[in-house]
């Protein structure tokens, strides 16, 4: 009976939280509140995603009290950072490109907190013995696998079942489970479903750990052996090669990530060290050495960057990744040095980088540590040091990915500039609607290609053909933003002259080879204008091919167009709708 109602209570919960981001995603569908009030619709719908969350995987494990105020917390919490998150952008209404990111590490961040407080409410203590941390946190890692597989296999099911119910021609059941009203429900309760089965069968979730730390300890020596050859290789190779891949800060960063996790599969909860295999000790030994030095590169490297160029939002972020890295390089060397091969240490450093993880993401995504904040600083001190030049001052980043700190930076140096020229580069970024009204470095805007430039782009079938002389090369702007060759160079379309219409006088179709668009020029009233679009001319190369050989001609619709609301519609016959 008390399996049947948790059972019960959580595809309640489950079922309450489909319904609410239903509601949320309908309102955003039909354009009504709250998702037409972003400083609204963002904090309620990342409650509604992690709330629900964590009481279906705190419930009934955790104490009724604990659970009550670990979910109001985090609440708080979330309905902050997503707050902060939308009152980020600038004034013209971006929407911040930081919400993926923004929901990846509150996932993160809930997971750390939810096994910490199960661990602390089972052990009645703030912070629980570290076997308890462990237990509770590779507990909860294997149900969030186990469940996302789960979620998974039930839709590939769906789909399967549509896919057999299409077969005779039943589609009703297909569209039924692509409607949101369906699936968002279904996702929750699946979800909901696997965490109840998951919580009560431990020993199954138990063994499962078991064998994956055990298959992942046994890759500890392969990567701890790989780091030290590459260690080795550097005093011969030097750092510059290194530097050279722009990609090495990320690239050390995952072998450290890689490094702690093989560790701590192989130290697991503590309670089997003194069974461990002596390789393992001695590659558990030499792995937590080998953190050092790569912390020390990733420390150089970054700050060779940050004094070449400052500070930016990815230069924070890393930053704040080298730091935790720090931590367990400093934390395990002081636990070998300590207990040696047993690397007891480990425990409280493991402890102490979970609650710095915690605190540096809040720190990340409040204003305390805001990146964009910290960035824009970084870089108009530097301006205003004297230590760069007003043209080497990238005003895409302060315009577009500063968010308002970078408006509100630009604001105040447009009060205090005298220069002419900055003040006019202010003003330009300010007005810009997009990032590509500015130029990289606050210069002018390259000139568009000249009408004999773009003339190049153009291959006339047949050969000899001549473009009439009044068509206008330059100038279309957003009207043909399908063709290349009339903006760019260099650029490749082919151009034949039909007449499409039957007025005696040729049309003119420009069939870009690169992005595959097509468009009809037309001459009305001494103007040329763009008529239409043929699509999927280009991608039809027997048709070209034909064009080319001069086999085309004007075939005239027997079907008229259907007018209705304000909007025309074309009849395609059936076969005549691909290239064949």
């Amino acid at each position: 009976m008390v399996g049947g109602r948790v059972l019960g209570g959580r595809l309640v919960i489950g079922l309450a939280q489909g319904v609410a981001l239903f509601l949320l995603f309908r309102a955003a569908d039909l354009k009504l509140w709250p998702a037409t009030d972003p400083q609204v619709l963002a904090p309620v719908a990342l409650v509604c995603l992690f709330v629900p969350l964590i009481a279906l995987a705190g419930w009934p494990g955790l104490r009724l009290r604990t659970l009550l105020s670990w979910a109001a917390v985090a609440a708080l919490i979330l309905a902050g950072v997503a707050l902060h998150d939308v009152t980020w952008h600038d004034a013209a209404g971006e929407v911040s490109y930081r919400a993926p990111a923004l929901v990846f590490f509150c996932a993160a961040g809930l997971f750390i907190a939810q096994a910490l407080i199960a661990a602390g409410d089972a052990e009645r203590r703030i912070i629980a013995r570290y076997p308890a941390c462990f237990d509770a946190a590779w507990k909860l890692g294997v149900q969030a696998v186990l469940t996302v597989a789960f979620t998974g296999a039930f839709w590939l099911i769906l789909w399967l079942g549509s896919g057999l119910f299409d077969l005779i021609g039943l589609e009703a059941f297909g569209e039924t489970i692509g409607e949101a009203w369906f699936w968002i429900p279904a996702t929750t309760l699946a979800i909901a479903a696997a965490l109840h089965v998951t919580d009560v069968q431990p020993a199954i979730v138990r063994g499962i750990r078991t064998l994956k730390l055990t298959l992942l300890s046994w890759l500890l020596p392969v990567l701890t052996g790989i780091v030290l050859v590459f260690l080795a290789s550097l005093p011969f190779t030097g750092l510059a090669p290194l530097w050279a891949t722009k990609a090495a800060t990320p690239i050390l960063l995952a072998v450290m990530g890689g490094l702690v996790l093989l560790i701590n599969a192989a130290y697991q909860d503590g309670g089997a060290e003194q069974r461990m295999p002596r390789l393992m000790r001695f590659a558990m030994a030499a792995a937590a050495l080998a953190l050092l030095p790569l912390v020390a590169i990733g420390i150089y490297g970054l700050g060779l960057r940050v004094g070449q160029h400052g500070w930016t939002a990815e230069r924070i972020w890393a930053a704040a990744a080298v730091a935790l890295a720090a931590t367990y390089a400093a934390g395990y060397a002081w636990g070998l040095a300590r207990s040696g091969l047993l690397l007891r240490q480990l425990e409280t450093t493991n402890l102490a980088a979970a609650l710095g993880t915690l605190a540096i993401l809040l720190a990340l995504f409040t204003p305390i540590a805001d990146p964009a904040r910290l960035a824009v600083a970084s870089q108009i001190g530097r301006f205003t040091s004297g230590a760069v030049a007003w043209a080497d001052i990238d005003l895409r980043y302060l315009r577009f990915d500063g968010g308002r700190y970078g408006q509100a930076a630009l604001e105040r140096l447009m009060a205090e500039a005298t220069d002419p020229a900055v003040l006019r580069d202010i003003e330009t970024a300010l007005a810009a609607k997009s990032r590509y009204d500015i130029a990289v470095k606050g210069t002018a805007k390259p000139a568009p290609p000249s009408a004999e430039a773009l003339r190049a782009n153009l291959t006339l079938h047949p050969p000899g053909a001549e473009m009439p002389a009044d068509f206008p090369l330059t100038g279309w702007g957003a009207e043909i933003d399908r063709l290349g060759c009339l903006s760019k160079v260099p650029a490749a379309c082919d151009v034949f002259l039909m007449d499409l219409n039957g007025d005696g006088a040729a049309e003119i179709i420009l069939a870009d080879r690169d992005s595959l668009g097509s468009v009809v020029f037309t001459r009305r009233d001494g103007r040329w204008l763009v008529a239409g679009f043929l699509d999927g001319l280009v991608s039809c190369k027997p048709s070209i091919a034909a064009m080319k050989e001069g086999k085309a001609r004007a075939a005239p619709s027997p079907w008229s167009e259907l007018s209705a609301g304000g909007q025309t519609f074309a009849l395609t016959e059936p076969g005549r709708a691909s290239c064949y």
